[in-house]
């Protein structure tokens, strides 16, 4: 048994288990968590904010998963954007979580993964 643990401390798996820890603890550091631990999330608040039947039917409308920035398009910007308000140093407005990717109605890194996805050719 301790020869397979042993076999498995190759210098390169400790280096990548060494990059890991650091990239989890620099998140930590630099201090990027979800927009649901910042900002509480009702759609229906939102929808309903001054606006009509009418103009609520057609922010739904509008409304494209991972469009963060708004620009009608999901590009490598939104993702950008969505790391940016991850990290805390870029606001949204409230109705930019109509565009969740996922639907959680928080923003998270999977939202960002979920962008990439998305922005990523297909594999054949």
């Amino acid at each position: 048994m301790h020869t397979k643990i042993l076999r498995l401390l190759t210098p390169r798996n400790l280096s990548l288990v060494g990059f890991g820890l650091t990239c989890i603890l620099g998140s930590f550091l630099i201090g990027i968590r979800s927009a649901g631990e910042v900002h509480t999330f009702d759609p229906s608040t939102v929808l309903r904010a001054n606006r009509t039947e009418a103009q609520q039917a057609s922010v739904l409308l509008s409304v494209m998963p991972g469009d963060i920035d708004g620009d009608g398009r999901v590009t490598m910007q939104d993702a950008i954007t969505l790391l940016e308000v991850l990290r805390g140093t870029a606001k949204v407005p409230p109705e930019t979580l109509l565009t969740d990717p996922d639907g959680s109605g928080t923003f998270t890194l999977d939202d960002v993964l979920w962008i990439l996805r998305f922005l990523s050719p297909t594999q054949p």
